[in-house]
Formats: structure tokens, C-alpha cells, sequence
């Protein structure tokens, strides 16, 4: 698996059991429609924040690194580059 493979798995999860499910048609309904808010630059993001996370790996040689709340909200817009996704709000996000 792949970096992208994580991540476009982490975000439709995050979508689809953001309220519970009803039913086998309601998850297979949540799935397409979670898929459709996937834009083209969200995969492009992502592997712009693995590569500048393996650059902070390679120029600390492998120290530990903490990650900050703030880091961790800005990670995310700048990962969806929106807060708020047709009325899905993002983790980490201000209402």
C-alpha cells in the first residue's frame, strides 16, 4: 500500500461513519459520495506532505519529532486546502 492508499482510505472512512449507518445502501451510497468530494489536488497534498515529512526524517536522521496541535490542524487544510468540505467539517478545525 501506498501513502495515497492511506490516505484516500482515511478520508472515506472518516466521511462515511461520521454519522452512523443504516444499512447496506446507506454505506454503499456514503462511499460514492465520499469518493466524489475526493479533488484532484487532495493526492497531490499528500504526497507533498510525505516527501516533506521524509526530508524532516532525513535531516534529523530519524530523531523524534513532536507534532503539535497546531501543526496537525495546519497539516490538515493544507492537505483538503479547505476547512470545511460540502458541510463536512475537517478534524482539527475550527467551527
Amino acid at each position: 500500500m501506498t501513502p495515497l492508499d492511506f490516505f484516500v482510505w482515511g478520508f472515506i472512512k472518516d466521511v462515511v461513519y461520521r454519522r452512523k449507518v443504516r444499512d447496506l445502501a446507506d454505506l454503499r451510497q456514503r462511499i460514492i459520495e465520499a469518493v466524489e468530494l475526493i479533488t484532484p489536488h487532495m493526492p497531490i497534498n499528500a504526497w507533498q506532505e510525505l516527501e516533506y515529512r521524509l526530508h524532516i526524517c532525513r535531516t534529523t536522521t530519524g530523531a523524534h519529532i513532536e507534532v503539535h496541535r497546531r501543526a496537525y490542524k495546519y497539516f490538515l487544510v493544507t492537505l483538503y486546502s479547505v476547512e470545511n468540505i460540502n458541510g463536512i467539517k475537517l478534524l482539527g478545525t475550527k467551527t
